[in-house]
């Protein structure tokens, strides 16, 4: 390269000098995942050296200039910003010919949600809910909800915002909810879910006759424990002794309720219609006879309910 200079006085000077042509420039270039506030951001290198050449030094400036991480050497670095905003991040490559370039682009920060649930209580084969109680900033509303519940079945997973899950063993699970805002950034969070003993009201009872005793008896599943209270509601009278009896003075259809209370935060109730019969009413005549003559014995009972279905 040379350079003439000519003054007002018309005198002229030449200098020339020798370039020395290294090599050929690197085309710099990056990619980056989404910038969520407190989160990692991978920076991953894109750039292309020449042909025959590699890319032997990286400078990297990520405009966080509070940081004391804000520059970098290695070929993909991650950065954590503390702050939202917008940040300009540089990134300079040089070859093994010494030769360089660089490129600059700008990356958003954005806020992240803030996951946090409530759990109800868990019952083996019953219905728990979850409450989300996630919240977001104004700008950026929460768009995605997803659950793990910790168990094998089909149903461990859902994308429901505030869901139902049925736990069929009675054991700890670690449940985990995971939120995503509009930016597209991710807050989780997890809590362990105790899930008590199964309790399941049921019965049975006896025959149901007009002012008869009826025996009843409680067939419910309780915990293994064995603590459970039971209230039993009947027409004009109530229990609290798993197998009550109970004595009919009106025939009817009625309604017998029984709650069970497993003393472990679980209750079940269940409702069985009860049909009150009349008895059967025990009559017979015996026409006169003479002696040594076969008398007969005429059978007036009335069922008044049924039929008679034996004699004695």
């Amino acid at each position: 390269y040379s350079v003439i200079v000519t003054n007002t006085n018309n005198c002229v000077a030449k200098d020339t000098i020798v370039v020395s042509i290294q090599g050929f420039a690197p085309t710099a270039n990056f990619t980056s995942n989404i910038g969520c506030v407190n989160q990692i951001v991978s920076f991953t290198d894109l750039s292309i050296p020449p042909s025959g050449n590699t890319i032997s030094d990286y400078e990297w400036s990520f405009g966080d200039t509070a940081s004391p991480t804000n520059t970098s050497t290695a070929a993909n670095p991650s950065h954590t910003y503390t702050n939202t905003g917008t940040y300009t991040v540089n990134l300079t490559v040089t070859t093994n010919s010494n030769c360089e370039q660089s490129i600059t682009k700008i990356i958003n920060v954005y806020p992240v949600p803030t996951a946090a649930f409530a759990i109800g209580t868990s019952c083996q084969n019953d219905s728990t809910a979850f409450l989300n109680q996630s919240t977001g900033i104004t700008g950026y509303s929460i768009t995605n909800s997803y659950w793990n519940f910790g168990d094998a079945s089909p149903s461990a997973t859902t994308s429901i915002t505030s869901p139902k899950h049925v736990f069929t063993n009675a054991t700890i699970y670690t449940v985990k909810l995971l939120v995503t805002n509009t930016a597209g950034c991710k807050d989780s969070v997890y809590k362990p879910v105790t899930v008590n003993n199964q309790v399941k009201a049921n019965f049975t009872n006896g025959p149901a006759c007009l002012n008869n005793s009826t025996l009843f008896q409680s067939t419910s599943i309780i915990p293994p424990s064995g603590s459970a209270t039971y209230s039993w509601a009947f027409p004009g009278s109530t229990a609290t002794v798993a197998n009550p009896i109970k004595t009919f003075t009106n025939s009817g259809v009625y309604n017998v309720t029984l709650i069970v209370d497993g003393n472990n935060g679980c209750i079940s109730s269940i409702t069985k219609l009860l049909n009150v019969y009349l008895p059967p009413i025990a009559s017979f005549s015996i026409p006169s006879f003479c002696a040594k003559d076969t008398g007969s014995v005429i059978n007036l009972s009335n069922p008044q309910s049924g039929i008679i279905s034996s004699y004695n």
